[in-house]
Parts: C-alpha cells; sequence; structure tokens
C-alpha cells in the first residue's frame, strides 16, 4: 500500500506541472504563452526540487513541509481547476490531501 501511495504521489507532482503549463498556456495569446507555459512548471520544479524532493539540498520536514505542500499541490489545484474544470480542482485537491494525510500517519512523507 505504500507503494502506490508514493506512487500516486510522484503522479500528483507530475499533475501539478502539467496543470502549471496547460494554465500558462492559456492565460495570454501570442509569444508569451509559450515563455509562461514554460516559466510556471520550471519555477515549480526548482523550488519542489530544492525544498520538496527526499533527496533536495534543502528538504523540509514538519510544518514547512506541510506549508510547502499546500502551495504547490493548491497552485496545482487551482491551475488545474482553471485550465480544464473546477470540479476537477477540487478532486485533485482532496485526493492529495487524502494521500498526504496517509503518508504522513504511515511515517513515509
Amino acid at each position: 500500500m505504500t507503494g502506490v501511495s508514493l506512487a500516486l504521489q510522484f503522479a500528483a507532482e507530475l499533475v501539478v506541472l502539467g496543470a502549471l503549463g496547460a494554465f500558462g498556456y492559456q492565460t495570454i495569446d501570442g509569444a508569451g504563452r509559450f515563455a509562461l507555459m514554460v516559466a510556471g512548471p520550471a519555477i515549480a520544479i526548482v523550488i519542489w526540487g530544492v525544498f520538496g524532493a527526499p533527496r533536495g539540498p534543502r528538504h523540509l520536514t514538519g510544518r514547512g513541509r506541510r506549508v510547502l505542500q499546500v502551495v504547490f499541490f493548491g497552485a496545482g489545484a487551482l491551475a488545474l481547476g482553471a485550465a480544464w474544470s473546477p470540479v476537477a480542482g477540487v478532486v485533485f485537491a482532496l485526493l492529495v490531501a487524502a494521500n498526504i494525510a496517509f503518508l504522513v500517519r504511515i511515517g513515509r512523507d
């Protein structure tokens, strides 16, 4: 069960990046849309890689990690809701929250 939950966590991280890219593409027209499509996920990758990844150089734990998760996955849920549908954003947020709660409970987050 732990492996499935960790795989779901990784899939959720990828969904966040895709949602940020889709949101960036839909937000503006012209050449700026491609810049925003790349910049959103790129910034998220750097922040998550440094502070959220298990082997990141400044991996956060405890309350700091929870704040990072709320901001990272919350941004993904908002972007998913704006780019696709609000229901998808809410469902994604609920699934991520349940998965994080499970991982915290078993001591793997």
